[in-house]
């Protein structure tokens, strides 16, 4: 289910990291040596996979996690 997405190389202070992969077949910053790659980060209420979370019929993990991020961004503008 990988992208031809770039991994994430760099993290921000106020980015979280939500997934991580020991290998990731499309990328060029996988050194295939057991290093983590990140491929889910989080800033606010912006969500970025190297992934198509959609295409997971028996998973839907990542389907609750973006609407919880949907929730809380609904709650913040309603204050």
């Amino acid at each position: 289910m990988f992208i031809r997405a770039p991994c994430v190389t760099r993290v921000g202070k106020d980015v979280q990291v939500l997934a991580t992969v020991t290998h990731a077949p499309t990328s060029a910053e996988a050194k295939g040596d057991g290093s983590a790659v990140v491929v889910a980060v989080r800033q606010g209420n912006l969500v970025a996979t190297s992934f198509h979370p959609e295409l997971a019929t028996d998973d839907v993990r990542w389907h609750e996690r973006f609407a919880d991020v949907c929730r809380q961004a609904k709650k913040h503008l309603s204050v």
